[in-house]
């Protein structure tokens, strides 16, 4: 402990500076603090440095030199000294109402200590001043230099660690995250604390991890250190697509597994009564001949007639895990057997035949599983009436949507498939084969793994409804919680009685998904974009990019008929048509657009509205097809002659059909925060949720990723 001078000796007349910590009675016998006013005293509360002569205690701010000659401030050891740093409160007594106000004047000629006979500094108060000053700058080019360079305010020893995950088990891995954050930062004190030697090794440096929950679809620009997609089958396929470097070059040593979770259907419980849920065997190809039976619930009761065609729905199988299994699954139930799915079972006739009317059956999809439950809690039994998804889902809906559940007098139940279905392990896997992962990143990514893999962490999985990995695959008998059957779950179902079924090579994942592209629903969509004045420059370009890759990712089997729109309303009737054989002159006349004119935009959403309604009513089946229009603008509607937007929403077709159209609304680039901007994306929000669509308001960067979005739609 340094002190002052002792010649540095005050009597205390007023309260401490607000930046002081508080002080006990038994503190203040133990320390006598003074602030003694000179010509031009300190503003309490400002930032201060030492007065030279001796060092701060811990919690005091720091001191300048200039403040140093406007405050006198001093510490007295008295016979049982005070330790710097601990708490301290105000000696009762003292006058607290004259804080901020200058102490009476005391006799003390304290600037005697460091002034020699002729009123100069002395050598040594020069000394330490100057090495003062050179600390203090010094620490703040430290500061600076460690936050440019990524490290903390010890300098660069933190390890940076980026996680990607599957939505699935999203609660449990954000609090393992914080937990394992908070860990390293207790254990990174503490070797501070010991004066540990700093290494250059994880022994020594923090690790701070962050996770992205984004799906299993792999996210390069994330940069991720550790990938954690639904089961290995993502990692092989995303090995094979990077070619000769693969992102995880050892599967079977680098990859954890956490998670047993099935694969089955959510469908409403009352629902599922009716099929025989708890007690009946219901499988894949029990759902799928439901879906295909032109009578729908009328072939399970005639008392259900009413409720018409099976209604069910699956995320897109290029992007969504859930998706692509359960469609895999049923292949597999129509095919029979137990070997892995071969290529050649894709050239079978029967098969395909199968495919294509299990394809044709959904009435609706989407980018992932879980944007089609939320439809399915809005919008109710009548919108749509099963789901393929994950037990862990139904336990989590049921209990998170209690109350808007409770609106449709129903719940979620979860059917495990008899004729066999996939177990997700969720495993977590070290990216270590790609150039944004040192050395050390793969040595944190295996700290890291090690943490969430403890049998005791790994079982907290049980706490969100999720079966963990660490052996406890039967999760007990009935009552066990959450897993109970008013939670919609059979808990004693599990592996050995819900047959495993095998995954196939990637290649033949790759032709099925081929497949299913070539046999599922055609969709008849209408294309209407804005090229109105404001859309000139980088805004128009990005739109033709955008719509470029959307033509190319619709089948040749899809029909599109584009609208562009400016002042006037033009249907590009020579250019539209079967994708298949008008994709290039779409291509063409898109990259011709030229900006200019205002925007017509309740004129463009109503002939886009009677456009479709009219072909709707023209076809035969309207179940065979999606009809869909999707419409972007960069503006609200502005110019003369337009109808009224409440025109528009009378035409509006319902949310109560999933077979009706469906608008995908999209608000590009809207940064004005005026009323009348805001009125726009109202109206652009409104014709999508009342039509079973979405609405989008991306920025330019991101225009081309809502395209696909949409395109994973139908």
């Amino acid at each position: 402990m340094i002190w002052r001078p002792s010649c540095m000796k005050t009597v205390m007349s007023t309260a401490p500076p607000p930046y002081a910590p508080e002080w006990s009675a038994d503190d203040a016998k133990q320390v006598n603090v003074t602030v003694q006013p000179v010509s031009n005293p300190h503003v309490y509360g400002q930032p201060l440095t030492m007065d030279p002569g001796t060092a701060p205690p811990p919690y005091a701010p720091e001191w300048s030199a200039d403040d140093a000659k406007q405050v006198n401030v001093t510490v007295q050891p008295v016979s049982n000294p005070h330790v710097y740093g601990q708490p301290l409160t105000m000696d009762p007594g003292k006058d607290t109402a004259a804080l901020g106000k200058p102490a009476a004047t005391s006799s003390s000629g304290c600037w005697r200590c460091i002034l020699d006979e002729h009123g100069k500094i002395r050598l040594w108060a020069c000394c330490l001043i100057g090495l003062l000053v050179i600390l203090v700058i010094g620490g703040i080019v430290g500061v600076i230099l460690a936050k440019t360079l990524g490290g903390d305010a010890f300098g660069g020893d933190t390890v940076d660690l980026v996680i990607q995950s599957a939505n699935t088990k999203e609660l449990w891995l954000q609090r393992m995250v914080e937990d394992f954050n908070r860990e390293q930062e207790k254990q990174h004190r503490r070797r501070r604390l010991q004066s540990a030697p700093d290494n250059g090794t994880n022994d020594t440096k923090r690790i701070v991890a962050k996770v992205h929950h984004t799906g299993s679809t792999y996210d390069e620009s994330l940069k991720p250190n550790i990938w954690s997609p639904a089961n290995r089958l993502w990692v092989r396929l995303k090995n094979e697509e990077t070619g000769a470097v693969a992102i995880v070059s050892d599967i079977d040593n680098l990859c954890f597994s956490t998670t047993t979770i099935p694969l089955g259907l959510a469908i409403w419980r009352k629902l599922a009564t009716a099929l025989g849920w708890p007690d009946a065997d219901i499988g894949w190809k029990d759902i799928a001949d439901l879906a295909k039976n032109e009578s729908g619930w009328g072939a399970v009761d005639p008392s259900l007639a009413v409720r018409g065609r099976f209604s069910y729905g699956h995320g897109h199988p290029e992007s969504s895990n859930s998706g692509r299994l359960s469609f895999l699954a049923s292949i597999y139930a129509y095919r029979g057997g137990e070997d892995p799915l071969q290529a050649d079972d894709l050239k079978d006739a029967e098969i395909v035949a199968s495919i294509r009317s299990l394809a044709r059956s959904v009435t609706h999809m989407g980018h992932i599983d879980t944007d089609i439950l939320a439809r399915m809690v809005e919008r109710g039994p009548g919108y749509l009436n099963a789901v393929a998804n994950y037990e862990s889902n139904v336990i989590s809906w049921n209990k998170d949507k209690a109350a808007e559940l409770s609106a449709w007098d129903d719940d979620f139940v979860f059917i495990y498939p008899s004729d066999g279905t996939y177990w997700m392990d969720h495993p977590f896997c070290v990216v270590d084969g790609v150039e944004w992962t040192t050395d050390e990143q793969a040595e944190a990514a295996l700290t890291f793994i090690r943490y969430v893999t403890d049998k005791d962490r790994n079982d907290m999985l049980l706490d969100y409804g999720i079966r963990p990995f660490s052996g406890r695959r039967e999760v007990s008998s009935e009552g066990f919680p959450p897993f109970t059957r008013e939670n919609g779950v059979i808990p004693t179902k599990n592996p050995t009685n819900v047959p495993q079924l095998p995954f196939p090579d990637t290649s033949v994942i790759r032709a099925v998904i081929d497949t299913w592209k070539a046999n599922k629903k055609p969709a008849v969509v209408v294309l209407t974009v804005d090229t109105s004045g404001s859309m000139r420059g980088g805004k128009l370009q990005e739109m033709k990019a955008a719509v470029g890759e959307f033509l190319n990712a619709m089948q040749p089997h899809d029909e599109l008929y584009l609208i562009r729109f400016s002042e006037d309303v033009q249907l590009l009737e020579q250019q539209s048509g079967l994708i298949g054989e008008k994709r290039d002159e779409l291509l063409a006349v898109v990259d011709n657009f030229v900006a200019g004119g205002a925007t017509a935009l309740y004129n463009a959403t109503r002939d886009s509205l009677e456009l479709i309604a009219a072909m709707r009513a023209a076809a035969n089946d309207t179940f065979d097809k999606s009809w869909d229009v999707v419409i972007m603008t960069d503006g609200m509607d502005e110019g003369e002659n337009h109808i009224s937007k409440d025109e528009v929403y009378s035409m509006l077709p319902g949310s109560e059909d999933p077979t009706a159209v469906h608008i995908y609304s999209v608000a590009f680039d809207f940064n004005d925060n005026s009323a009348q901007a805001q009125a726009g994306r109202d109206f652009l929000r409104t014709i999508a949720e009342d039509s079973n669509g979405k609405y989008f308001a991306p920025d330019a960067r991101s225009l081309s990723l809502v395209y696909n979005l949409i395109s994973q739609e139908f």
